[in-house]
Parts: C-alpha cells; sequence; structure tokens
C-alpha cells in the first residue's frame, strides 16, 4: 500500500489547525489589552446613591447637612486630584472642581462624564443631584 498522499493532506490540516489557533490568541489578547473599560458613569451613579442615602432620612431631608459639613456627613472624599464634582442643588451645596460643569453639555471619550438625578421625597421637594468625574486614568 503506498501512504504517501495521507501525510500531504494531514500537514494541511495541521497548519489549518496551527493558524485557528494563532487567530483565536491574537484576538484575545486584543480584546484583553484593548480599549479600557469606562466606569465613570457607573462611578457617577453610585456616587449619587451614597448622597441621596446621606441627605435623607425616612424619605425627608435631613436638616444639619449643609454644604460646610457635607463631606464628612456624607463620607465622600473627592481626592486631592480635582478628579470630582458635587452639586446638589436646593441645598446649595457644591464640592470639587467647579472647572468640570463646563464639560457636561459636550460630548467626548476623554471628557468628563456628568451624571444628573433628581429625588423626590416626603414633602414635595425634588432635590437636583450632579456628579462630574473626570477619572480618565
Amino acid at each position: 500500500m503506498n501512504r504517501r498522499g495521507t501525510d500531504k493532506i494531514i500537514s494541511v490540516y495541521w497548519f489549518a489547525i496551527l493558524f485557528i489557533v494563532a487567530a483565536a490568541v491574537v484576538y484575545m489578547v486584543v480584546v484583553f489589552y484593548g480599549t479600557p473599560y469606562d466606569v465613570r458613569e457607573a462611578e457617577a451613579s453610585a456616587m449619587i446613591n451614597q448622597i441621596a442615602d446621606c441627605i435623607t432620612k425616612d424619605n425627608k431631608l435631613r436638616t444639619g447637612v449643609n454644604n460646610d459639613n457635607f463631606l464628612e456627613e456624607c463620607h465622600i472624599n473627592l481626592g486631592k486630584e480635582n478628579k470630582y464634582y458635587v452639586e446638589v442643588g436646593d441645598l446649595e451645596i457644591a464640592k470639587g472642581n467647579m472647572n468640570l460643569n463646563e464639560f457636561c453639555d459636550k460630548k467626548g471619550n476623554k471628557l468628563p462624564k456628568c451624571v444628573e438625578r433628581k429625588l423626590y421625597v416626603l414633602g414635595g421637594e425634588i432635590v437636583e443631584i450632579k456628579v462630574v468625574v473626570n477619572n480618565v486614568k
């Protein structure tokens, strides 16, 4: 029996399998090390939830939270890099880098992310909470 043809057919399949495996490895590396995940919007939403829990008690606005003691009362650390801006409208609270507020109307991947939410509390009050995150690393 002459088996010369079978070796050539097996080598073609062998190279096809090697090519598929190499392509899969390259694809996985590109997906893993590709564009980073943008979690700034999720970070801002989490901060808004923390602020909402802090300024309300039994679905009513807490008294005693003001611009002077806001960071301590709500246990918020904005850091020293000025990457955050927090504004609570009705309570006249504004903390962080106020310059970040200018970028809220603009769109872009490298620009700060702005998240605004309205908080409805008992008594018919609506409190607007705005958080801007510029953590681009």
